[in-house]
């Protein structure tokens, strides 16, 4: 009997730390090492943003609104998707689409913060998204070509992130 109660409470403590690490919309979520911040949206979507975020809805200073930019590493940003989810689940992200993400970034071409917009019913973990932020920040580099660059202190760069072409490597 001892034992039945002791798994029974285990799965029931998993359940709800799993529930917990939901992102749902208008909520505030923590996580190991973050706490995220997610605002529904008019169109059925949410927006997530790192509660320490000092670049989310800023306009950068000197904005060149013709500067082009593209990665360093073209694979940089497949690689961070396929470290945080495996093939499994992006074939169960897939009837989500896609992911929409703002990257903010130095003049030296880091990414310093990243926001995200999903599907308000998204399936993608608060886990999920702290570990996919790590590995964005860890590794993908934008480039920032002198001609175009006049002085600003950031850079705010949006990506449309496709489930199915990482799923098949190609995403660019």
């Amino acid at each position: 009997m001892k034992k039945q109660s002791l798994i029974l409470f285990t799965l029931l403590l998993s359940a709800i730390i799993t529930y917990a690490q939901e992102l749902k919309p208008n909520a505030i979520i923590k996580t190991n090492t973050a706490t995220y911040i997610t605002t529904g949206l008019h169109d059925g979507a949410m927006s997530v943003v790192n509660s320490k975020s000092n670049y989310h809805n800023k306009i950068p200073r000197n904005r060149n609104p013709d500067m082009t930019f593209e990665l360093k590493d073209k694979s940089a940003l497949l690689n961070a998707f396929t470290h945080v989810f495996s093939d499994e689940r992006l074939k169960q992200l897939i009837p989500e689409k896609r992911m929409i993400m703002t990257f903010y970034v130095n003049p030296s071409g880091q990414v310093i913060e990243v926001s995200f917009i999903f599907n308000k019913n998204t399936a993608v973990t608060a886990l999920e998204l702290e570990d996919l932020e790590k590995a964005i920040k860890a590794n993908v580099f934008i480039k920032i070509r002198p001609e175009e660059y006049k002085g600003q202190d950031f850079f705010d760069v949006g990506f449309i992130v496709v489930y199915s072409k990482v799923l098949d490597r190609t995403l660019k």
